[in-house]
């Protein structure tokens, strides 16, 4: 079906389905591309691994207000845009105001870098991992 509406709307040469990309073709991706959108709308989302990855390589991220982790990762207006839940405008409006503002586009990716370095370190992880179980074993 999007196939379809993609060839009615005539952007063929815009829009594209790669599939599962090995890690170098979704290295390659993600250094090429301008704006991560990430329109989950299942709580199954947990988390979103791919928007670390695009933070990482300082792109900005679109995600959703799901009530996961989702729109932890990629702040709303600090590192990309947080969308509503299904909906369609608020998504498009997002992805609008990024495509046509350079600048913000370039600040928000500058600050999901530092926000992965910042929050999402390996190391600083499992301190923090380590500290939530003392809290909650009390020891």
């Amino acid at each position: 079906m999007l196939k379809e509406k993609i060839k009615e709307n005539n952007i063929e040469n815009r829009v594209h389905f790669l599939g599962k990309l090995d890690d170098n073709n979704l290295k390659a991706c993600l250094r090429d591309c301008d704006i991560l959108a990430f329109p989950s709308i299942a709580n199954s989302e947990g988390f979103g691994l791919v928007q670390l990855e695009a933070m990482v390589y300082k792109k900005p991220v679109i995600n959703t207000s799901l009530p996961t982790g989702v729109p932890l990762v990629s702040l709303d207006g600090v590192s990309g845009i947080t969308a509503q839940v299904n909906d369609v405008d608020s998504f498009a409006e997002a992805l609008q105001k990024l495509t046509d503002d350079d600048k913000l586009r370039k600040k928000y990716g500058e600050n999901g870098y530092k926000r992965v370095k910042e929050v999402f370190e390996r190391k600083d992880m499992t301190e923090r991992f380590y500290e939530v179980i003392k809290e909650l074993t009390g020891e």
